[in-house]
């Protein structure tokens, strides 16, 4: 670690270790895009695992980085080589165990299916070299014939009536980042805004919201949506530091004319710059700048 990270005993860079870190984005392809396949087919036990470990090896990533920001050698090389260590034992499970299980699981739709999501998420090193075969489905073709239908046609909402294709684009248009999760626990919809917070893809659409939270947050997203299920409660705030950012996350129970719950509604935001709002700043003040 201290040949990657130092030499002579002093501290070089700090971008070796950023990309390393860029493992992160690999962990929540599988987070994301991989393990919920897994689930329809009922293997559960090394997705959940895996996690877990995933969010050790977070944890020493940031720990390193913390030892690097302050010049402590002996912390350094101390929680470097464990953080390398347990990227290099994860691959060596993916490789012998994951993967092997994947491949065996999951059909040629499934990983086309898995494919498609893979943007949403991005790369931790290296992209795609090309198309798989059968990945263009003209899928994109009939999405917008259906799209010309829904202008001819407008829903009846509460308090006005919009199209289909309205009502995606505004959701997109949001400035937080929002998820739908049915009243039997399953994740229906996410905004598929320019710029997520926290990385979503189709994937997640039909999976257990249990199995979409690290397991050491398990307990506290039962309570929640017990909670809300019972009505004892209807909101849970929490606010946390991302990459230096403050991001508001607010869990709404989502219940109809008679009260009966029939879903979580969970909205992300990014406070960072709102927070920071002093005095006023009024309509006739705005200039296009």
């Amino acid at each position: 670690i201290s040949e990657i990270f130092m030499k002579n005993r002093e501290v070089v860079s700090l971008q070796p270790l950023r990309n390393l870190s860029r493992v992160e984005t690999h962990y929540r392809r599988k987070e994301n895009q991989l393990f919920p396949y897994l689930e329809k087919h009922g293997i559960t036990a090394p997705p959940q695992v895996m996690w877990g470990v995933h969010d050790d090896i977070r944890a020493l990533s940031k720990q390193t980085t913390e030892a690097f920001e302050g010049r402590n050698l002996s912390a350094i090389l101390e929680n470097g080589k464990k953080f390398t260590k347990a990227i290099t034992d994860m691959i060596f499970k993916e490789e012998h165990i994951l993967f092997p299980i994947s491949l065996d699981a999951l059909d040629e739709s499934e990983w086309i299916d898995i494919r498609k999501g893979e943007n949403d998420i991005g790369y931790a090193f290296e992209g795609p070299a090309g198309e798989w075969p059968g990945e263009t489905d003209g899928s994109e073709v009939s999405r917008e014939s259906s799209n010309a239908g829904e202008e001819a046609g407008r829903l009846e909402l509460d308090t006005g009536r919009l199209t289909l294709n309205q009502i995606n684009l505004l959701l997109k248009t949001l400035p937080v980042d929002v998820t739908f999760v049915d009243e039997n626990d399953r994740v229906q919809y996410f905004s598929a805004g320019k710029e997520r917070i926290f990385p979503r893809s189709p994937g997640i659409i039909g999976r257990n919201v249990q199995n979409c939270h690290p397991p050491k947050s398990l307990d506290v997203v039962n309570r929640i949506v017990g909670e809300f299920k019972a009505g004892t409660k209807s909101t849970a705030d929490f606010w946390i530091r991302v990459q230096g950012r403050l991001i508001y996350i607010r869990y709404f129970a989502v219940r109809d004319e008679n009260d009966a719950f029939k879903g979580t509604l969970e909205v992300s935001q990014d406070i960072t710059d709102i927070s920071s709002i002093e005095g006023e700043r009024r309509l006739l003040d705005w200039q296009d700048t």
